[in-house]
């Protein structure tokens, strides 16, 4: 599966409540965002917690790399994440 960034990507920051608890918004990340929704559409999904509610299915290896590549130093930043 080759994924792209798409070239309009924005980046927010939101800081909720009292507690100011940080919320990151990602707009526009893929190109074809519709290749992930074709993958997702074959895919096996499970429920795999009692804890969580809903099913779940691995995202694609790809996507995780596009996504820790691009988005990995906001996320330890605005997650106060050590890395």
């Amino acid at each position: 599966m080759q994924l792209s960034l798409n070239s309009n990507l924005t980046t927010c920051v939101y800081q909720l409540g009292e507690e100011r608890s940080p919320l990151l918004v990602v707009d526009n990340f893929l190109q074809d965002a519709e290749l992930l929704v074709e993958h997702a559409c074959k895919q096996q999904f499970v429920q795999n917690s009692p804890f969580y509610p809903g099913i779940r299915a691995p995202a694609p290896l790809a996507f995780q790399s596009l996504l820790l590549r691009t988005l990995s130093r906001q996320l330890q930043q605005v997650f106060d994440l050590k890395g």
